[in-house]
């Protein structure tokens, strides 16, 4: 968890940025566009192309399973590590049936609990 306070400097870049570089090229985009010290304690904030669909399609899932009453990790963990089943089955992998489907074993990928 972030902990903000008052003091905390807030970065928010307007342009995409590539997030296929990882880690270490958000660090240099820090460093060489921003002018700044990607550890001085400050945060850093970076959208992708898709920019808010993204984080519409993630916040929609955490709600989804939220109401569900279902563990928003395992849940999101689970749907990254069975991508493939869930792009073949998508309705066996909602919040309320997708540990059924994981016991059952009825995809290529199941994680084990």
């Amino acid at each position: 968890m972030i902990q903000l306070t008052a003091q905390t400097r807030i970065f928010v870049a307007i342009a995409p940025a590539d997030f296929r570089r990882g880690i270490d090229g958000l660090a240099k985009l820090t460093r060489e566009e921003l002018d700044c010290d990607p550890f001085c304690g400050a945060l850093f904030v970076f959208r992708n192309r898709r920019g808010a669909r993204t984080g519409d399609l993630y916040m929609s899932l955490i709600h989804t399973a939220e109401l569900g009453r279902v563990n928003t990790f395992e849940y999101l963990v689970a749907l990254q590590r069975n991508a493939e089943a869930v792009a073949r089955e998508p309705g066996d992998w909602m919040p309320w049936n997708f540990l059924d489907t994981i016991e059952a074993g009825s995809a290529a990928n199941l994680i084990k609990k």
